[in-house]
């Protein structure tokens, strides 16, 4: 079933069940908001709907400070073009590599002198856990904050179209998507450059958005 309100006149949506219920977490839709969805004769008070379509009394809570600092307005979005989206990259390429390759550089010098060589598998457990402290790293920031640092650094954030911020489950198949676009010769990353809302291929995927921090 989806749902619409009334923002100054204007009808907004359509929204699914759990899209709307996080609008109303939100604050965005309110207990005197109007609403209407399919098969209702007229556009009626949200609060004036059964106790078993209303979300929980604990989802009504006001919403964090968190969350309140990473949701937007999608008509005040100022979406992020591709140059300042390599910065952010660039950034958190420091952040990553450089201390990644460290301790590799380290680990075969230490491999020379031992006159020991390097076996694959530990190589291939090296690239595995540079895949799984990069995932973690922007999954966790991502999810909790909009923003790994290097995004935090050139004042930009990731949200999904609506304006929400990402969860859990969003960020990582985001980043998994950013791979695919890594791929096919970071032609992924370049489609930024080109679309209307600055959107990358895994933008697309995941339905998000890279947008400048007010």
């Amino acid at each position: 079933m989806n749902w619409y309100y009334a923002d100054e006149q204007t009808p907004k949506g359509p929204f699914n069940e759990e899209d709307f219920q996080q609008l109303f977490q939100r604050g965005i839709v309110q207990a005197d908001t109007l609403v209407w969805h399919e098969g209702l004769p007229e556009w009626k008070p949200y609060a004036s709907f059964s106790p078993s379509v209303m979300p929980p009394a604990e989802m009504a809570a006001a919403p964090s400070a968190a969350q309140a600092e990473n949701a937007v307005r999608p008509e005040d979005m100022e979406f992020a073009g591709f140059w300042i989206r390599f910065c952010a990259t660039f950034v958190d390429g420091l952040i990553l590599i450089v201390p990644f390759y460290a301790f590799s550089f380290s680990f075969s010098w230490a491999s020379i002198f031992s006159g020991a060589e390097t076996p694959i598998m530990l190589q291939l457990g090296l690239n595995l856990i540079q895949l799984v402290v990069g995932a973690c790293y922007e999954i966790v920031m991502v999810s909790k904050y909009g923003a790994t640092l290097g995004k935090m650094a050139v004042g930009v954030r990731v949200v999904r179209s609506d304006g929400a911020p990402l969860a859990y489950g969003r960020a990582t198949g985001r980043y998994f998507a950013k791979i695919l676009s890594e791929m096919i010769l970071f032609i992924g990353y370049i489609m930024a450059g080109f679309d209307s809302e600055k959107r990358g291929l895994h933008d697309m995927i995941c339905d998000t958005r890279v947008i400048k921090r007010r």
